[in-house]
């Protein structure tokens, strides 16, 4: 569990683990820097998520991995500050930029303090469609079913599966399981799938909302906050890849429309929707550099290199979730592949 594992004994792990081993090389020996990304920050003990489902994080292993960081000398800058940094050549320090996909309530409690006492940057981005709209990401409403209900069934191909979750454990297993059944639907398909059984169980989405997701005041207020940067995320339901161009563009466009009208100021950094490499290709990168913004970040894991400082719209990140060993794969792997002990690093190419 990673509530065993705080400060001292998490970097005993890393050390015992990975950094004690001859040879192995340092995970930043391999690019200038990175781009981490959380989607939601959270304790274990209060989630269904399970490890690798989504980018999840407790918030005692968030604030390891910040101690980590720093520990190893890496500067924590914003997204604004990225390409200047990958382009410098009198300034070589390594990097990293926190990243949030989803304005949730969670990160209030969790993530605005935490990065306020140490002083440092971080983006949030935003998704358009979840803006006050009393909607929810597809696994937060999962979520909020299996927390609810006492059973769940499920009607599939002419034969019911019913799903007990009466306790917790049967809460995570059930989760688990619906979760992995959804996760090859189309957003379309899925999403309408998961609307239909909180109907069916009489889930109340728009209560959700109003207990989760952050209200666009709120989001304008978290904006004023100079380490604070705020990034549009699409409209965050569907990735473009699903769309023609003429609906991608209009997406994009639409949810960038929507941020400026609350915050009060366009945002100039895009994340691609989506949880699979997929999710974005060649055309919605030159999506993003036709849109005006400075950045956009994909789901493709790896580090960042000189050339993504002339090439900033399809930028990859590494994931962070509430695996024990999470920090240690992003320290340690190479960029966009699994890091072997003297393996050649290869780069991520989105």
């Amino acid at each position: 569990m990673i509530r065993e594992l705080p400060r001292g004994p998490f970097g005993a792990y890393l050390r015992a683990h990975h950094l004690g081993v001859p040879g192995v090389i340092s995970r930043f020996a391999m690019g200038y820097g990175a781009i981490f990304m959380i989607q939601r920050v959270r304790s274990l003990t209060e989630s269904l998520v399970g490890t690798h489902a989504i980018a999840e994080t407790d918030p005692l292993l968030l604030e390891e991995m910040i101690s980590l960081v720093l520990e190893q000398g890496l500067d924590v800058v914003p997204l604004s500050q990225m390409r200047a940094r990958l382009s410098s050549r009198t300034n070589t320090q390594r990097f990293v930029c926190f990243t949030f996909d989803g304005a949730y309530r969670s990160m209030v409690a969790n993530v605005v303090s935490l990065f306020r006492r140490r002083g440092l940057p971080y983006t949030v981005f935003v998704a358009g469609d979840f803006l006050d709209s009393g909607q929810v990401p597809w696994w937060m409403a999962l979520e909020a079913l299996v927390v609810q209900a006492g059973s769940i069934r499920v009607y599939r191909e002419r034969r019911t599966v019913d799903f007990a979750c009466g306790n917790d454990d049967e809460k995570r297993d059930c989760y688990a399981r619906l979760f992995q059944s959804m996760s090859g639907m189309s957003s379309a398909r899925r999403a309408a799938h998961v609307a239909l059984l909180c109907a069916q169980h009489n889930v109340d989405l728009a209560a959700v909302a109003a207990r989760e997701m952050l209200t666009g005041e709120e989001i304008k207020t978290l904006a004023q906050d100079p380490l604070v940067t705020i990034g549009c995320q699409g409209g965050g339901v569907r990735p473009l890849s699903e769309m023609s161009y003429d609906e991608a563009q209009a997406d994009l466009v639409q949810a960038l429309d929507r941020l400026e009208a609350a915050i009060g100021e366009r945002p100039r950094h895009l994340a691609f929707p989506g949880i699979e490499a997929s999710s974005a290709g060649q055309r919605e990168f030159a999506l993003a550099a036709g849109l005006g913004v400075d950045t956009a970040v994909t789901v493709v894991e790896g580090a960042l290199w000189p050339e993504h400082a002339s090439d900033p719209f399809a930028l990859p990140r590494i994931a962070l979730d509430n695996d024990p060993a999470t920090l240690v794969r992003a320290l340690m792997l190479s960029a966009g592949s699994d890091y072997s002990v003297g393996a050649t690093p290869r780069r991520a190419i989105a």
